[in-house]
């Protein structure tokens, strides 16, 4: 493919060169995470921790290879990045979804509202699916979207089962709020994920939006530990906690037995 003689091609470069700004238009493209999947040059050079003109640059390289490309002053990624991230839900990750997705489907005829599936990576929870409707209440969620761990039921549902380490890397992050409704304490948060390790769900009452309260549980190995976790997530004014709980749990015991050894393939990478 052609570059623009305006835009140096990576190629050109010195070796040491190269791999640097391989590294930083890496960052560009990890940076769309947190933006909505759409942003200006400023936000993403904000995000990636880079110069605007070096930011530029590189997005004029990325858009000249089909990765990226611009609507007037906003950014976002074209159909090959899209496709390259239906390409890395195969394996466990990709098996673990075809199995719960009849359940999460089961999940959103019995109250018609947001059923999410989602991993842990780091101090986020990453959504894999995402299953809802028009009588859904409007949920900001959608696959690819991230999160903090410590606002979001998904999350607080695998770090309940997480070993001492990964808590304690989630609270040395910062405990930083979504909402007002946020926990930001560590000894908050701890309590709460006592509680879910007694019941076998987590919570978010609006901690991560506010308006929209959420219930969820893990998926877990034969020994246990969490490799992922499905929610139900609705408006605070009429979700049945109570009601909508038991049925969570329910699918995830039943998501973490069928998968069986994908699961705990899937439990090797995260």
């Amino acid at each position: 493919m052609l570059v623009s003689p305006m835009v140096p091609s990576v190629a050109t470069l010195p070796v040491s060169e190269a791999l640097s700004s391989v590294h930083k238009a890496a960052a560009l493209l990890i940076a769309f995470n947190h933006t909505g999947g759409c942003a200006t040059l400023t936000e993403l050079a904000r995000e990636a921790c880079l110069p605007k003109s070096t930011a530029h640059r590189l997005l004029g390289i990325l858009r000249e290879v089909g990765l990226v490309d611009r609507n007037d002053m906003e950014w976002y990624l074209r159909r090959p990045v899209l496709q390259l991230g239906a390409l890395a839900l195969r394996g466990g990750a990709g098996a673990l979804r075809e199995v719960a997705l009849p359940y999460m489907t089961q999940l959103y005829e019995e109250t018609h509202e947001n059923v999410h599936l989602a991993m842990l990576e780091g101090c986020e929870v990453v959504y894999l699916e995402k299953v809802y409707g028009h009588r859904s209440a409007p949920s900001p969620s959608r696959v690819g979207h991230r999160v903090g761990a410590h606002v979001s039921a998904v999350g607080k549902a695998m770090l309940a089962f997480s070993d001492e380490g990964t808590i304690r890397d989630v609270i040395m992050s910062g405990l930083r709020p979504a909402t007002p409704h946020s926990v930001i304490s560590p000894r908050a948060l701890l309590r709460q994920l006592e509680a879910v390790r007694s019941s076998g769900v987590a919570y978010d009452l609006e901690e991560c939006r506010q308006g929209l309260t959420c219930v969820a549980a893990p998926v877990v190995t034969a020994e246990g530990r969490p490799v992922a976790a499905i929610s139900v997530a609705g408006s605070t004014r009429t979700m049945r906690l109570d009601l909508v709980a038991e049925k969570v749990k329910a699918a995830a015991g039943k998501i973490s037995v069928q998968a069986g050894p994908d699961v705990n393939l899937l439990a090797t990478a995260v």
